[in-house]
């Protein structure tokens, strides 16, 4: 080898790169589910919206995807859910779920949650 001659290597840590960034995604979005479904029961409670506990019982969340991406989903599948949340024709709408993923405190909160996540990404 002449003394000028020099061997490089490339490496790509791309891949590793995109699975920790899949795997701080699918853990921020767990956190922001479950916070979001706590700040949910705590609205419901708060609007005296619990006769049995029904509804604020039922409060749930789930991962998957929404139109292809990383999403994460909060709702209820009681009956009369939506006659509270957008009311009727006799009663005004108490909404408890639009507050939830609206509100900028909330917001606020979810946006730290992605932060910290994305920030453990080596």
């Amino acid at each position: 080898m002449a003394k000028n001659d020099f061997d490089v290597t490339l490496v790509s840590h791309l891949d590793d790169f995109n699975g920790e960034l899949d795997e701080a995604i699918k853990n921020a979005l767990y956190e922001v589910g479950e916070e979001a479904e706590g700040v949910c029961k705590k609205i419901i409670t708060r609007r005296g919206l619990v006769k049995t506990g029904n509804l604020r019982n039922s409060i749930t969340h789930a991962e998957g995807k929404y139109n292809g991406e990383p999403a994460v989903a909060i709702g209820t599948n009681v009956f009369y859910a939506p006659y509270l949340e957008c009311g009727t024709s006799k009663m005004e709408a108490k909404p408890y779920l639009k507050p939830t993923v609206e509100d900028k405190q909330f917001v606020d909160k979810y946006k730290e949650i992605f932060e910290e996540e994305l920030g453990k990404i080596k």
